[in-house]
């Protein structure tokens, strides 16, 4: 089992943490955005529904790319590091 087939696994593994990993960064914005549109306040605002604010609200595109910019960057690193942690010996 430890030997042969959790090995064998690991590249699915980590696919699925991955796919998890953006869904979880990403899952959020309709509850939000019917629920409490982002408040009361800021309470409830996650970075994906700040970009739809400063874009489409707001009409700040630039500062909606920038954090597009950041949300993508974030997500990357964090896959990176984990792709370095369950990087294979083949």
């Amino acid at each position: 089992m430890f030997r042969i087939t959790l090995p064998l696994l690991k590249r699915f593994v980590q696919l699925a943490v991955i796919i998890s990993l953006i869904t979880a960064f990403s899952a959020l914005f309709s509850l939000i955005y019917v629920m409490t549109s982002g408040g009361p306040g800021y309470g409830t605002t996650t970075l994906e529904f700040f970009i739809y604010q400063q874009a489409f609200t707001q009409q700040n595109f630039g500062i909606a790319a920038t954090a597009g910019v950041v949300l993508f960057v974030g997500v990357f690193v964090i896959s990176m590091i984990q792709v370095r942690l369950l990087r294979s010996d083949d």
